[in-house]
């Protein structure tokens, strides 16, 4: 029971008392009227002044008494509307509390669940961390093969230079070779052809192929032997045996025999200290 609900009980006990006690007034002082009515009748005439006297105290007495009732009932109106307010503020109070549980009801289940989210991602940072830690661990192993293969490839870069320095040294004792060649060729050639320039043992043709220049125009790789088709043939008075200067970019890269001979193109044999830098359009010739 609420406080506004017991306070409202007690006024009406107020009020039921009060009428109850105006009630006994009336009730004792009728039948001391009747007692001294009686009195009086066997009385003489100032005993019936007297009982008058009682009369007009009785009328007083009612007259009080519903005056006090009046006042009581008036009082009971007037608290009415206090009464009324005070349950639907009881009533409003209640769904307040009520709503009150239910929002924590809520709150409740919203920290539950957050709670259990919060299990959740601290699973997930622990996997990830995991992770993360395998992931630093390979890290590190291969920043280790890294650096072992930054040393192995600082020392092939060495080692590459020192072989580049010492082809150098090659293509330069090469092309030194060849210039001799070619400076016994033309005193060969004037040795053989009594100064006027033609060398009247050679076969025909033979002069015109002294400057011959090409193209490769094919490689192919047979029993890790390196062939090479280049762009002239019998056409151009390329012979079998015929040797010719592998060029490229002004290196020189090799040599290559004549095999096979065909009308524009012949096909023959690859020798010599860069072979693996010959392609397609590298140039050939009879001299440097």
């Amino acid at each position: 029971m609420s406080v506004l609900t017991k306070i409202f009980v007690g006024l009406l006990i107020v009020v039921v008392l009060i009428q109850t006690s105006g009630t006994i007034v009336f009730v004792n002082r009728s039948e001391e009227f009747k007692k001294n009515l009686d009195t009086a009748r066997s009385e003489t005439a100032r005993e019936r002044a007297a009982r008058l006297g009682a009369e007009q105290e009785v009328v007083a007495v009612r007259g009080e008494r519903d005056l006090r009732v009046m006042e009581a009932t008036a009082r009971g109106e007037s608290l009415r509307p206090a009464l009324e307010a005070a349950l639907a503020s009881g009533k409003a109070a209640n769904e307040a509390v009520a709503k009150a549980n239910a929002d924590v009801a809520k709150a409740d289940a919203d920290k539950n669940a957050a709670l259990a989210q919060a299990a959740a991602a601290l699973q997930t940072i622990d996997t990830q961390q995991k992770t993360i830690n395998e992931t630093a661990t390979k890290f590190a192993e291969e920043q280790k093969r890294a650096a072992a293969a930054e040393t192995r490839i600082a020392a092939l870069i060495k080692e590459v230079d020192g072989m580049k320095v010492a082809n150098r040294g090659l293509k330069e004792q090469i092309t030194g070779l060849e210039n001799k060649l070619d400076e016994m060729a033309k005193t060969r050639t004037v040795i053989n052809t009594g100064g006027n320039g033609a060398d009247q043992n050679a076969a025909p043709g033979m002069a015109a192929a002294a400057n011959l220049r090409g193209v490769i125009k094919d490689t192919r790789m047979i029993n890790q032997q390196l062939y090479g088709t280049i762009s002239l043939g019998s056409a151009q008075n390329v012979q079998k045996g015929m040797q010719f200067k592998v060029i490229d970019n002004g290196n020189f890269l090799g040599y290559l025999t004549v095999d096979m001979v065909d009308t524009d193109e012949a096909t023959g044999h690859m020798s010599g200290p860069s072979l693996n830098q010959v392609h397609k359009g590298t140039q050939v010739r009879t001299q440097w």
